[in-house]
């Protein structure tokens, strides 16, 4: 096998495996965050855009959001506790769940 059909060859084993999620996402909006070694490797960049079209091309309707907060804070001299205004602070689980699945109602936190 030549090493374009072996390039060919795997690209359909990913997507025979991927087919369930294609099926189960079919037009629902999915956020991907980007940020980290992906934003700042060209080789990456041209990866991370080529998936993210590939997802639309299936049926998905991809939402980038960005996700470089602390590299830009690093480059600022500042760490997260150092800025002023609300701080970072994981969700609890149900409110992580009601993201996912907005028909569950808001839960008053303690």
């Amino acid at each position: 096998m030549n090493d374009r059909t072996e390039a060919i060859s795997r690209k359909a084993e990913i997507l025979a495996e991927a087919m369930p999620y294609i099926r189960r996402f079919h037009g629902k909006t999915i956020v991907i965050k980007y940020g980290g070694n992906a934003m700042t490797d060209p080789e990456l960049q041209a990866d991370f855009a080529e998936d993210v079209v590939l997802l639309k091309l299936v049926g998905l309707n991809p939402v980038v959001v960005h996700g470089h907060g602390h590299a830009r804070d690093r480059k600022q001299g500042l760490g997260c506790r150092d800025r002023e205004g609300p701080q970072p602070r994981a969700l609890p689980a149900h409110e992580q769940d009601r993201l996912r699945h907005p028909a569950i109602p808001p839960q008053r936190l303690p």
